[in-house]
């Protein structure tokens, strides 16, 4: 039979405080990379067709990302907002592979491919 053990009240409510905060953070992170993507598609959108890339790579010594997939990530987070926020294991990488992969999801009142309502189920 095991013994059992006390532990004072304040170790057990300090590790619930800082297993919530854990969440928070991992959450506060994609939630900011979903704002660098916005900010990214912006940007992009002002890019002459075709120099994207070089203009990441090459011109751009004031944007601290300056490697292409990363923005691609980045702008995968922001045009798929609602469904990284549910998918999220608070890494950037992990979130898009999930959203990759996504298959069956609740109805989020949206198409996430489409970002329109999502007709079948509203």
């Amino acid at each position: 039979m095991a013994t059992e053990i006390k532990i004072p009240k304040t170790i057990i409510t300090g590790i619930n405080k800082n297993y919530s905060k854990s969440h928070e953070s991992a959450s506060n992170a994609i939630k900011y990379a979903i704002k660098v993507g916005e900010g990214l598609i912006k940007l992009k959108a002002k890019t002459p067709h075709g120099e994207w890339e070089d203009y990441i790579q090459n011109r751009s010594p004031e944007l601290r990302i300056s490697n292409v997939r990363h923005t691609q990530k980045y702008m995968q987070l922001a045009k798929n907002t609602q469904l990284a926020l549910m998918v999220n294991d608070g890494t950037i990488d992990g979130t898009c592979k999930a959203i990759a992969n996504a298959t069956e999801l609740p109805c989020l009142g949206f198409s996430p491919k489409r970002r329109e309502p999502c007709r079948h189920y509203v």
